[in-house]
């Protein structure tokens, strides 16, 4: 639904399926500076762009392990220069996405610096650091352009949903 600034209903992207614009389990919504709204669409494996009216735009992503590819995404956030960052919790990883095409990915399965277990939240703060919820090691990363900047963060699970909710403010 895209609402507008009194909570009127303006207008609704998409509806069940598997084709453009359509949707099977959209999870999280973001927008670029210039109001294109982005959906993470989590059982199509995929992210999908709209412009602000809710004309669909493009594609990225497919299902599999490959560069661009995701298993289970579920974290999506944008940072100040248009870069789609998109958490993986079955690969355990987040890519980023430069101007609708892979760039780099971190991460992959354990407990280590740089490393996840079980990831679905990511938010960037105005610096452009990068938090990653860590859910199954209870913890926060913080990253500069793919490298550890600070100590892990040790929090509980509650922790990191509350800690995630204020950054993204």
């Amino acid at each position: 639904m895209i609402l507008d600034s009194n909570y009127q209903l303006i207008n609704t992207l998409g509806h069940s399926g598997s084709k453009a614009g359509e949707f099977e389990s959209p999870r999280q919504v973001v927008f670029d500076g210039l109001g294109n709204i982005y959906v993470l669409d989590r059982n199509n494996f995929r992210i999908q762009k709209f412009d602000p009216d809710g004309k669909f735009l493009a594609i990225i992503g497919s299902q599999g392990s490959g560069n661009g590819q995701f298993a289970g995404p579920g974290g999506l956030a944008l940072d100040d220069s248009g870069n789609i960052f998109v958490t993986d919790s079955i690969l355990n990883r987040v890519q980023k996405l430069t101007r609708w095409k892979f760039c780099y990915k971190l991460g992959g399965t354990g407990s280590g610096d740089g490393q996840f277990n079980r990831i679905d939240d990511i938010v960037i703060d105005k610096l452009g650091y990068v938090y990653i919820g860590d859910d199954g090691n209870c913890r926060i990363q913080k990253f500069r352009k793919g490298e550890m900047t600070i100590p892990t963060l040790e929090v509980t699970q509650r922790q990191i949903k509350q800690a995630l909710t204020l950054m993204e403010k």
